[in-house]
């Protein structure tokens, strides 16, 4: 069982133009597998397909994660990180917030490194160790443009294990030993300067004005 995206059913985004979202996903990937935690099912690219060149990842058997909310503002306790609050259609306080999880730690951190624009709580999958991210074309950006529901852990510093996968990024990407395929010069600089920028301030980033924060619709 696999995900088959073809580049030829790709709509082209404002910010995001020509075919290049079916090769954002491999990127992905490569970049997960350089991190080392298999943040992303395998990935990768066949030009042999049914439909034509396109990306092809394996099946994730498992439902959208519960480790995102929708919660009464009591119910946001020990555990819970809460992201932002408002109202529900019949006026009540609501708050989304994710659990307080390594895993989604992680995921944080590593959409930021690709600039991920489009984390939903839908892309994902499992819960706890088991979390499993997906659809990451929408990434890569050369300007920030991080949007996501994880944003509990802005501001907490990184784990040492977490500055370790950052070196090794570094590396690979002054070696040249990172290949990204649909990823241009620009956003690899980008990527680069991300990767530095953490280094020297080893903290989750906290959202920035002038662009929006949180996907919608959050699933």
């Amino acid at each position: 069982m696999c995900v088959y995206k073809p580049a030829a059913g790709e709509r082209p985004l404002w910010d995001f133009p020509g075919s290049v979202l079916a090769r954002h996903e491999v990127a992905a990937y490569a970049v997960s597998q350089l991190l080392g935690w298999a943040l992303v099912p395998p990935t990768v690219w066949r030009e042999d397909a049914p439909a034509g060149p396109g990306v092809v990842q394996a099946w994730v058997p498992s439902d959208v994660s519960e480790d995102v909310a929708v919660l009464a503002p009591d119910q946001v306790g020990p555990g819970w990180l809460p992201v932002l609050a408002g109202t529900d259609e019949h006026d009540r306080e609501v708050v989304v917030a994710h659990r307080d999880h390594e895993r989604l730690a992680d995921i944080a951190l590593f959409d930021v490194l690709i600039n991920n624009a489009d984390r939903k709580a839908g892309h994902l999958l499992g819960d706890g160790d088991e979390v499993m991210a997906i659809d990451h074309g929408v990434a890569f950006h050369p300007q920030w443009k991080v949007r996501t529901v994880l944003w509990g852990f802005a501001g907490r510093p990184l784990s040492e294990r977490q500055q370790g996968a950052l070196e090794d990024c570094a590396s690979a990407l002054s070696g040249g030993g990172l290949d990204l395929p649909g990823v241009g010069a620009p956003a690899l600089a980008a990527l680069a300067e991300r990767v530095g920028d953490l280094r020297r301030s080893p903290v989750f980033p906290s959202p920035r004005p002038g662009w929006p924060v949180v996907p919608w619709p959050l699933w």
